[in-house]
């Protein structure tokens, strides 16, 4: 088989394992049931948004529009759902053509960067054996990504084949916009691609580039700014964060995601070694040195694509030879410039939000969560960074006078196959004798007992339904006569209000609380499920007798 042809079907390949990957740990989590829930809210005519409760008064229920995240993502999955009939369906439907249509544009980004038929085939082989870039992946973050490097593919193809009409370029600034229609984080990194068409502009000496880069500009601010209208006149808030304390906390990047080396190599193995042999202290260490590295290399690369573009401005090459010197020479050294920049850019947003907000702690003071720590967020910066250093790997061959590195990339090509292919080849053969952990299954399966138990409450005392919950991931339920209670802890600190009966359901984790055990003590709460992962207590609140239904 030809290289060409050997790369086709790795390509078919990481599509088909890509989505299998999605079927084996289907999405989950919080924030994704979440959307679901906003995402039925709508189908049923309700509204973008949830219902909730006041911690004033329990019967009293306000819908509130969701401001999250931007709503394409969900308009997105209230559609898929409709023509599906089924929520779960509509997941994987919206999951494996993200994925397809992401893949899709990586294989034309290594044609735009002209890579070899073997230099791309050892990249797809990478793609189908590690999955380290694709963990933990939400709606958001896929078509966030997905957009991302097709903005990238577009800047490059507009160097590379000027626009003859500005249709063109309104139609790449759209795509240059959707990033942030899917999360708030790329707000600003969406203006990074008219910037890189302005830099191009003035590195080549071209005016219709430098006209058509403002033109760029200005839709997609003007997009921007619509978008943000529109949720100012929907939720108040045009942009969301999460309300962490604020101040100036570095010691979040000593979990910064180590995603420079996991775009490369599967390192979930040493990773449980780790933690096994000395717990989580021994992760934050290991992560704190690749971050040392990471920054590192990412720096000396940085360096070297911007010394090497400015040693290709315009001033260095002839008159007669300028296109030729355009062409050949200055877009592919912008090309690399532009997957750099956008890959560090990413990193850079990442680690303010990181040192400007506490990170999240588990109920029992552990490390939950920050920017920095999520692997979801730099897919597209992994992905960048694969085909940048390929590229540089194929232009520059690193024979040195005295030193000759071929035979050592040789090794390090060969290392990060076998490891990666090992492990790839333990995946399959977990999943064919179904030894997978199906974490994301299992809880699903748990929701759907907790939205059984709020149904037969719901029928049997023919009263709405307010729902305070520490474990978020099963509060949210698309039914009207569900209502959540957002602070959690107003309820079990201020007791109970309410002017008119309500019943009112405590989901807890499996290990209750003192502050819980007190409050169902108190108030005869009944504990009416208790599963894996959360316990339900009932109380029916404000009547004259505060019965507990059995």
């Amino acid at each position: 088989m030809s290289p060409r042809k050997a790369a086709g079907a790795l390509f078919l390949l990481a599509v088909i394992f890509r989505t299998l990957y999605v079927f084996v740990f289907p999405p989950g989590g919080t924030d994704h049931e979440m959307m679901h829930t906003a995402a039925q809210n709508l189908l049923s005519g309700h509204g973008l948004g949830f219902f909730e409760a006041s911690a004033g008064d329990l019967s009293t229920v306000r819908f509130r529009a969701m401001h999250e995240w931007p709503p394409l993502a969900a308009w997105m999955l209230s559609v898929a759902t409709a023509i599906t009939g089924d929520g779960r369906l509509a997941d994987f439907l919206l999951f494996g053509s993200g994925i397809l249509l992401l893949l899709v544009v990586l294989r034309a980004l290594m044609g735009v960067l002209q890579l070899g038929p073997r230099v791309q085939a050892l990249l797809w082989i990478l793609v189908v054996s590690n999955p380290e870039p694709f963990r933990n992946l939400g709606l958001t973050d896929l078509y966030g990504a997905l957009f991302l490097l097709w903005s990238v593919l577009l800047c490059i193809r507009l160097l590379q084949q000027p626009a003859g009409s500005n249709r063109q370029v309104i139609v790449a600034s759209l795509f240059f916009f959707l990033p942030a229609a899917f999360r708030y984080q790329y707000y600003p990194l969406i203006f990074l691609f008219p910037a890189f068409l302005l830099i191009a502009a003035w590195m080549g000496n071209r005016r219709l580039l430098f006209r058509q880069a403002w033109l760029s500009f200005s839709v997609v601010f003007f997009l921007l700014a619509t978008q943000v209208a529109f949720l100012f006149q929907q939720s108040g808030s045009g942009a969301f964060i999460a309300k962490d304390a604020t101040g100036f906390y570095p010691e979040n990047l000593l979990w910064t995601y180590p995603f420079l080396v996991k775009s490369f190599i599967n390192t979930s193995y040493l990773e449980n070694t780790l933690i096994a042999w000395g717990g989580t202290w021994s992760l934050m260490i290991y992560y704190a040195l690749l971050l040392f590295v990471t920054v590192f290399i990412c720096t000396k690369l940085f360096q070297y694509l911007v010394r090497r573009l400015w040693q290709l401005r315009p001033a260095a090459a002839k008159a007669a030879d300028a296109e030729e010197h355009w062409q050949q020479r200055l877009v592919p050294a912008l090309a690399n410039f532009l997957l750099m920049g956008v890959s560090l850019a990413v990193l850079l947003l990442l680690t303010v939000l990181s040192l400007r907000y506490d990170a999240q702690k588990t109920p029992e003071g552990a490390f939950g969560f920050t920017y920095v720590h999520e692997s979801r967020y730099f897919l597209g910066s992994s992905l960048l960074l694969l085909l940048l250093v390929s590229r540089l790997l194929q232009e520059h061959p690193f024979r040195l006078p005295q030193l000759r590195l071929l035979p050592v990339r040789r090794l390090a090509i060969a290392t990060l196959l076998v490891v990666n292919l090992s492990l790839f080849g333990k995946f399959l053969v977990n999943v064919s004798f179904g030894a997978v952990p199906s974490t994301g299954t299992a809880q699903l399966a748990e929701r759907k007992k907790v939205e059984q138990t709020l149904l037969r409450l719901k029928e049997k005392n023919n009263l709405p339904i307010v729902v305070a919950a520490s474990v978020k991931y099963f509060a949210y339920q698309p039914q009207p006569d569900v209502a959540v209670l957002q602070d959690y802890q107003e309820v079990l600190q201020s007791g109970v209000r309410t002017s008119q009966p309500v019943q009112l359901v405590l989901i807890t984790r499996k290990q209750l609380s003192d502050a819980e055990l007190k409050f169902i003590y108190q108030k005869g709460a009944v504990q009416v499920y208790a599963g894996n992962r959360c316990r339900l207590y009932h109380v029916i609140a404000g009547s004259n007798e505060q019965m507990a239904a059995r």
